[in-house]
């Protein structure tokens, strides 16, 4: 009998992500789910941002005694299809602008759910530069005014001096 050889292409497939962010004012905390399929077994690093504390990995239900160095955690994937799951805190708790942390899992992931949750008096605007997309927005969806975040000044030091939201 003889093994044939590998195809080329990857051997981990990502086929669901969830990042569940909630912002209070002096923290975020965050939680980081995927369910991964994989062909064979291996270290793959997860990139987090460097600032953050891990408090938990869990794989396939098992908690790991995990903790990045220099913002990659090292995961031992095995064969088969498993679930992950990270929770970690960052000191950046609800400012003018309030953004998800950037994880990269290295490789591409597919059914990517980003949930962001706000202390009670914050709320979201969303930008949409398309008046039939304003148009075609559910009821109670998050209200949306014609402008393109690239031309929003909250990049600049003195946004929130200029930026007024009303609650």
């Amino acid at each position: 009998v003889v093994r044939p050889a590998a195809s080329a292409g990857d051997t981990v497939a990502v086929d669901s992500v969830g990042l569940t962010t909630r912002f209070g004012e002096r923290v975020a905390d965050t939680t980081l789910a995927f369910s991964y399929r994989s062909s064979r077994g291996g270290r793959h690093d997860v990139r987090l941002p460097a600032d953050v504390q891990v408090k938990s990995v869990v794989a396939d239900g098992k908690t790991l005694p995990l903790r990045p160095t220099g913002g990659v955690l090292p995961l031992t994937l095995v064969p088969g299809q498993h679930t992950v799951s990270l929770q970690f805190s960052a000191g950046d708790g609800v400012g003018v602008v309030s953004r998800p942390p950037q994880v990269d899992l290295g490789v591409e992931g597919t059914n990517v759910n980003t949930t962001l949750t706000l202390p009670r008096d914050r709320w979201v605007l969303a930008v949409e530069p398309s008046a039939t997309m304003r148009a075609q927005r559910p009821p109670g969806a998050a209200p949306a005014i014609d402008a393109r975040a690239e031309a929003l000044p909250l990049d600049d030091p003195s946004a929130p001096d200029r930026l007024a939201v009303p609650f």
